[in-house]
Formats: C-alpha cells, structure tokens, sequence
C-alpha cells in the first residue's frame, strides 16, 4: 500500500491516567454541553478510561498509573476504509479465520499469538506485525492524533455525536451507569472487536476499579462548562435553525398564495 501524505510514523505517547480521564471530561463537555456529574464515585466518562486503559494494556510500562500509546490514539481506533485521516502502523492482537491465519503467517505479516484467547471455532488469534506502512496488513492501520484531547474527542464522540456508529441509547445507559458487561457487549454487537466477549468484558472490569481510583484525583468541578468554540456552535446551529424555520413558513406561505390565486383564476373562468 503507499504512503499518503496522511501518514504519522509512530509515536509513543504517555498521559498519567488522572490526565487522561480529565480529557475525557473535557470532551464530554465540549460534546453534550456537560457538566461532568460524578455521583458514588462514578461518572459516565470512567468506563471510557476504562476502555482506553483495556486497549492500552499491552503498551503500559512502570510506573502503573501511566498509560502509554501510539499518536495519541487512545482507544483502538482503526484507519477509515476511504482514508483521508491521518494514521499509523501499530502491531495489534487480531482473530481471523485458520486458514487466514495461516496465509499471513506464512507471508511474514503475523505471527502465532503470544498469549492464549479463546477464540471462536475455526478460528485463531494472531499477531499483526507493523511491518511499515507498504506491506502491512490493514489490521495494523490505526488513526493518529495530534494531541491528548484530539484523541479523547473522537473516542468520546463514537459515543456520544449524531449518527456516530457506536452513539447508541444501549451504550450510553452502560456508560452512565457504569455496567462494564453490557458496554462490552453493546461493542461486541457492532463490531468493534474481533476477541470474545467474556475476555473483553473481563478486562473492562479490572480496569474499570483503576479508573475509578483515578477519577477520584480528578477536579470535575474545574471543567470549563461550555467552551467558547462550543458555545459558538450552539449558537450558530440554533441561528441555522431558526433561519431554516422562518424560510420554510415563508415557502409555505407563498404556496398557499400560489394555490389560492390558481384558485382564483379557476373560478373566474368558470363564470
């Protein structure tokens, strides 16, 4: 495949996770108007930082609270089929059909996987490899970000933005309640990873006690409760709106005037 001009070399990033559940509040708020309401310890962003530690786990390095990434990529999120963002090659953990597995085996684009999982009949757990950017498998293509808050705006808005894939009701009643199984299983539903649902629900779980802990280090109070860019937009789309109403009675006025002279010049004849 070659190399567009989208393209990012990886890049490891690291945000402590406090940091990174703190940009997660800033993107709920930029997204919903906020605020970020934390109730028993919990609120609906802690399940995303959760989600993000799950998908980092395999870069996570000493000390524990630190969460290592690629461009800022926080969540897992594959490169688009059209293109057109910038991404990455990152090697990544994949199940695929045996005889799949065998052929990129034996091309040199994966290996056996490392670790066990359990995986469904006729199928097998892999290694992609990132091999670079002009031979690697399309598994290992990944979206890069520029900034910490890039990345948790577009994982966030998978969630939360109109007509996003994942912007379901199921997925948001999950988040704001904190039930890790049925986010696992909502994401398991739409197709967002290829593991089974009990190991991916698991692992969402055992950080989902970690998240929590974080989230307690995080001022939620201090979040801005409306940016000015989002602010900006509220108004304008509410403008659009408004205008979009007041031409819409204006065109149905002039229909009914057109009808009624139709009307009119159809009696007249009749005479």
């Amino acid at each position: 495949m070659p190399v567009d001009e989208f393209y990012r070399a990886p890049r490891r990033e690291r945000a402590e996770r406090a940091a990174l559940l703190s940009a997660f509040g800033r993107a709920y708020v930029e997204l919903t108007g906020g605020p970020v309401t934390t109730v028993g310890g919990y609120n609906t962003v802690t399940l995303v930082g959760a989600q993000a530690g799950h998908e980092l786990a395999d870069d996570r390095e000493t000390p524990e609270d630190d969460e290592a990434c690629w461009c800022w990529n926080l969540t897992g999120n594959k490169r688009p089929p059209g293109g057109g963002v910038p991404w990455t090659t990152l090697a990544t953990h994949e199940v695929v059909p045996n005889d799949r597995a065998t052929h990129y085996i034996g091309l040199g684009l994966a290996t056996r996987e490392k670790f066990p999982h359990k995986t469904k009949p006729g199928c097998r757990a892999v290694y992609f490899l990132n091999v670079g950017p002009e031979r690697s498998h399309p598994a290992t293509h990944f979206r890069a970000f520029d900034s910490l808050d890039d990345g948790a705006r577009f994982s966030l808005g998978r969630y939360f933005e109109r007509g996003a894939r994942y912007a379901t009701d199921a997925i948001r009643r999950a988040l704001a309640s904190g039930d890790a199984r049925a986010f696992a299983l909502e994401l398991k539903r739409g197709g967002y990873y290829s593991a089974e649902f009990e190991e991916y629900a698991a692992g969402l779980e055992r950080e989902l006690a970690k998240a929590r802990a974080a989230a307690a280090r995080v001022d939620w109070a201090a979040l801005p409760l409306l940016s000015a860019a989002r602010e900006k937009k509220v108004n304008d789309d509410a403008a659009a709106a408004l205008w979009g109403s007041v031409r819409a009675s204006q065109q149905q006025s002039l229909a009914d005037l057109e009808r009624s002279r139709r009307e009119r010049e159809g009696d007249e004849g009749d005479v």
